[in-house]
C-alpha cells in the first residue's frame, strides 16, 4: 500500500503546553528513514527521495528560510516525501530533530502531510493530509537540536507532540460528517510565520495489523494516483478533482463512504494505469474505455472483489491479460474491445462464471478458445472477432445457452461449424466471417430462429444451403459470399420475410429463389456464380442487385473431325429475352444468332475455337459466355490448296487468334517468287514493326507477331493494322492486342 505524505516546515500558533505524557511507539513500524544531512535519499530503501524546495541542505540539515509555504509565499521552503509504501492513517508518528535559530515568539514547527495544514483526515484533498503541529515560546532550546516527536492513534483521537521524549502539547480531534466524506478535524486554529532553522533526521512509523488501514483513505489514494498517473490536468473533464470532496469529483460515486464507480470514459486520459486501483476494493464499476491508456492491464485488479463491470475497450493497452482478473467472482463484464493485448486467452476463463459480456475483439490475441468458455453459462455477449485465434471453434459454445452474440470473425479458425451452436437458441448476431472454416453449414443452425445477422462469408464452406435456414424469419442480413458453396439456393429462403440484404456471391450456385416477395429486401449481391438469366429476371426489382459477372455456361471441349463432316454447337441459358452470338477464335460469325450453330461441311479452315456469348434485352449488364469448343479438322484443303497446287494469287489472310496476346500467326499467299514485306502499323500511321522483308518462293506461307515493337519493347493494347506488299500490290488487315 502506498500512501501520498507531505511534510512542510509551518509556523502557527497553537494550545497551550500541557501535562506531560510518556511517548509511546508501540506497535508501531519504522518505514522511513530520511536522515537529511547530505541527500534527500531514505536509508530502509523502502521509499523513494524527498523532494526538495528552497530546503538547501546546511548546517548538518535542510535549512527552512523563515518564510510561510503558500500561495502568499511561492518561495517558502517546502520538503515533500514521495507515496509512501505501508502507511496507515490509523496509527502512525513522525519524528525529526529540529534546529532553532532564532527565538521567534511565533515560531513553532508542523509536520503536515498534504494541502492544508490544519486537519488529519481520511478524506483527502489533492496530495493527502496528515498534519501536527506545536510551539510554545518557551519550550524550544533556540541554538541546540532538539528531537520532535508526533503520535497518533484513531483509537483515541488523539494526537501528542513531544520535544525530547516529553510531551508538550495534545491534540484532540474531533471528528465530524461532511457529506460523505469522514474526517477529523484539529481543534487548533490559526498560523504564523515559518521558524528559521535547520530540520534532520526525518523518521517516519506506522501501524499496519492488526486492523489495516482506513478503507475510504485507500480509496482516495487510489484515485489520486489515477489522476496523477494518467495526466489528470488535462483531462476533458477533471472538475472538483483533488480540491473538493471526492462526492463531488468528476466521474467518481460514493455510496456508504466507499467508491463504488470510476466512470471517466471518452476523457482524455494518457499514460498508464496505477496499481493502486487495486485498493478500491468496494468498487463494483471501472469505466476507461475511449482514453489514450498505455501498458498493461494492473494485477492488482484482481484485489477489486466486488467489480462486476470492468470497461477498458478503444485505448492503447498491450501485454498479456492478467490471470488474477479470472479469480474476481462477481464479474459479469469485460470489455477489453480495441487493444493492442497479446497471448493467448487464459483457460481460466472458465471461472468467470457470473459472466455475461465479453469483449476481446480486435486486439492481438492468438491460439484457441478454450472449450472453458462452456462453464461461462450465463454469457450472452461474446466477442473475439478480429484476432489472430486460430484452432476449433469449441462445441463447448454450445453449452452457453444465453448466448445473443457470437463474434469469432476475422481470426484464422479451421474446422468444421460445430452443430452444438444449434442449442444456442438465443442468438440474434452470429459473426464466423474471415476465417478458414470447412465442410458444411450445419442444418441444425436453423434452430436458432432470433437470429437477425449471421456472417459466414470468406472461409471454405462447401455443400449445398440447407433448407432448414427458412427458419430464420428474423434474419435482416445474411452473408454466405466467398465460399465453395453450390447448388441451388433453397426457395425457403424466400420466407426470410425481415430480410434487408443479402449476399452470396462468389460461390458456385446454379440455382436462385425469387426473392422479389420481400418487400424489405433492398440489396442483394450474387454475382461470381452459376447463375444465368431464368434466375436473375424474377429477381431485378430488388433495388440494389449486383449479378454480373457470372461463371461461363456449357462444358469445355476438343473434338477432332475429318474434312466433310457436319458439326452441330448449341448452348442450354435459361432466360425469356435472349440473345445470341457464336464466335469462332473470338471473331463474330456471321448469322450464327440462335441456341444452335451447324457447320454443314467441314473444311480445315473451320479449325478453331468457338464459343457463344448470350446477352439479355432485360438483364442489362450481363453477358454469358459459352465454355469454348476446340475444333481441329483433318484432310480437306486450306487457303492455299494443300494438295500440292500452287496460290492462284497473292492473299493476306485474317491473323489468328483475333484478338490475341501474346502471339498471333498471320497466314499469306504468295503464286509467285517475289519479294514480301510484311509491316505492322499502329491507327495513326506510324510504323510498329518490320516483320518480313525478303524474296519468297511461291506457296501458302506464315509468320507472327508477339506485340513487340522494333525497339523490342511491348506495345500498347489496341487496333493495328498489317499490310503485305508484293509485285506492286498492297494488302491490309485489322489485328487487335489485348494485354
Amino acid at each position: 500500500m502506498k500512501t501520498a505524505i507531505r511534510c512542510c516546515l509551518w509556523f502557527t500558533l497553537l494550545s497551550a503546553l500541557v501535562s506531560a505524557h510518556a511517548q509511546d511507539l508501540t506497535d508501531l513500524t519504522l518505514i522511513a528513514h530520511y536522515p537529511l544531512t547530505i541527500d534527500a535519499s531514505d536509508t530502509t530503501g523502502r521509499q523513494e527521495d524527498i523532494t526538495l524546495i528552497n530546503t538547501p541542505f546546511q548546517d548538518g540539515g535542510i535549512y527552512c528560510n523563515g518564510k510561510y509555504v503558500g500561495g502568499e509565499d511561492p518561495d517558502g521552503c517546502q520538503a515533500v516525501t514521495p507515496r509512501l509504501d505501508g502507511f496507515s492513517f490509523q496509527k502512525f508518528a513522525f519524528s525529526a530533530d529540529i534546529f532553532v535559530a532564532e527565538p521567534y515568539t511565533e515560531g513553532h514547527v508542523l509536520l503536515i502531510g498534504g494541502g492544508s495544514y490544519r486537519w488529519i483526515d481520511s478524506y483527502l484533498d489533492s496530495d493527502g493530509i496528515v498534519g501536527f503541529g506545536y510551539n510554545h515560546e518557551h519550550a524550544y532550546t533556540w541554538g541546540l537540536w532538539q528531537t520532535f516527536t508526533v503520535t497518533y492513534d484513531s483509537l483515541s483521537g488523539t494526537a501528542r507532540c513531544y520535544l525530547d521524549g516529553t510531551k508538550v502539547d495534545e491534540m484532540h480531534l474531533t471528528g465530524f460528517t461532511h457529506g460523505d466524506e469522514r474526517f477529523v478535524g484539529i481543534t487548533h486554529s490559526g498560523y504564523g510565520l515559518t521558524y528559521q532553522g535547520v530540520l534532520r533526521n526525518l523518521k517516519i512509523y506506522s501501524r499496519t495489523e492488526p486492523d489495516g488501514p482506513d478503507p475510504f483513505v485507500q480509496d482516495s489514494l487510489a484515485l489520486v494516483a489515477l489522476y496523477n498517473a494518467t495526466d489528470g490536468p488535462n483531462w476533458t473533464n477533471n472538475t472538483n478533482w483533488l480540491s473538493g470532496p471526492v462526492t463531488s469529483w468528476y466521474g467518481i460515486t460514493v455510496e456508504h463512504g466507499r467508491v463504488t464507480i470510476v466512470a471517466l470514459a471518452s476523457n482524455g486520459l494518457s499514460g498508464v494505469m496505477p496499481p493502486e486501483l487495486g485498493y478500491l476494493t468496494a468498487m463494483h464499476g471501472l469505466y476507461l474505455y475511449d482514453n489514450h491508456l498505455t501498458g498493461g492491464i494492473p494485477q492488482s485488479l484482481g484485489q477489486l472483489t466486488e467489480l462486476q463491470s470492468l470497461h477498458l475497450e478503444v485505448n492503447e493497452l498491450g501485454n498479456t491479460i492478467p490471470l488474477q482478473i479470472f479469480d474476481l467472482p462477481k464479474l459479469s463484464q469485460l470489455i477489453l474491445s480495441g487493444n493492442r493485448i497479446v497471448g493467448n486467452i487464459p483457460a481460466q476463463i472458465g471461472q468467470l462464471t457470473a459472466l455475461n459480456d465479453l469483449g476481446l475483439d480486435n486486439n492481438l490475441l492468438e491460439g484457441s478458445i478454450p472449450s472453458g468458455i462452456g462453464n461461462c453459462t450465463l454469457l450472452a455477449n461474446c466477442n473475439m472477432g478480429g484476432n489472430q485465434l486460430s484452432g476449433q471453434i469449441p462445441a463447448a459454445f454450445g453449452d452457453c445457452t444465453c448466448l445473443e452474440t457470437l463474434n469469432l470473425g476475422n481470426n484464422q479458425l479451421t474446422g468444421e461449424i460445430p452443430t452444438e451452436l444449434s442449442n444456442c437458441i438465443e442468438l440474434i448476431y452470429l459473426t464466423l466471417g474471415n476465417n478458414q472454416l470447412t465442410g458444411s453449414i450445419p442444418p441444425e443452425l436453423g434452430d436458432c430462429t432470433k437470429l437477425e445477422r449471421v456472417y459466414l462469408n470468406s472461409n471454405q464452406l462447401e455443400g449445398e444451403v440447407p433448407a432448414s435456414l427458412g427458419n430464420w424469419t428474423q434474419c435482416q442480413y445474411l452473408d454466405i459470399y466467398d465460399n465453395q458453396l453450390f447448388g441451388d439456393l433453397p426457395s425457403s429462403l424466400s420466407n426470410l420475410t425481415a430480410l434487408k440484404s443479402f449476399d452470396c456471391f462468389q460461390n458456385r450456385f446454379t440455382g436462385l429463389p425469387d426473392l422479389s416477395g420481400i418487400a424489405t429486401l433492398t440489396d442483394a449481391a450474387v454475382d461470381r456464380n452459376r447463375l444465368t438469366f431464368e434466375d436473375i429476371e424474377p429477381n431485378l426489382a430488388i433495388p440494389t442487385f449486383t449479378y454480373a459477372p457470372q461463371d461461363s455456361v456449357g462444358d469445355r471441349a476438343d473434338t477432332t473431325l475429318t474434312a466433310g463432316a457436319s458439326l452441330t454447337l448449341s448452348v442450354q441459358v435459361g432466360g425469356t429475352a435472349n440473345r445470341y452470338q457464336w464466335k469462332k477464335d473470338k471473331a463474330d460469325i456471321a448469322g450464327a444468332v440462335s441456341p444452335e450453330y451447324t457447320l454443314p461441311v467441314l473444311d480445315a479452315a473451320d479449325a478453331g475455337k468457338y464459343h457463344c456469348e448470350i446477352t439479355s434485352t432485360l438483364v442489362m449488364e450481363l453477358t454469358l459466355v459459352s465454355r469454348p469448343v476446340t475444333v481441329t479438322v483433318t484432310g480437306g484443303s486450306t487457303a492455299a490448296d494443300e494438295s500440292g497446287s500452287l496460290p492462284a494469287r497473292f492473299a493476306l489472310y485474317q491473323n489468328t487468334p483475333n484478338p490475341f496476346n501474346p502471339v498471333t500467326l498471320i497466314r499469306y499467299d504468295v503464286p509467285a517468287p517475289a519479294r514480301v514485306t510484311i509491316r505492322v502499323f499502329d491507327v495513326r500511321g506510324h510504323q510498329v514493326r518490320v516483320l518480313l522483308d525478303e524474296r519468297k518462293e511461291a506457296g501458302s506461307h506464315q509468320t507472327a507477331w508477339n506485340g513487340l515493337n522494333d525497339s523490342g519493347t511491348a506495345s500498347a493494347s489496341g487496333v493495328y493494322l498489317v499490310r503485305m506488299q508484293t509485285d506492286g500490290r498492297l494488302h491490309t488487315g485489322k489485328m487487335i492486342l489485348i494485354r
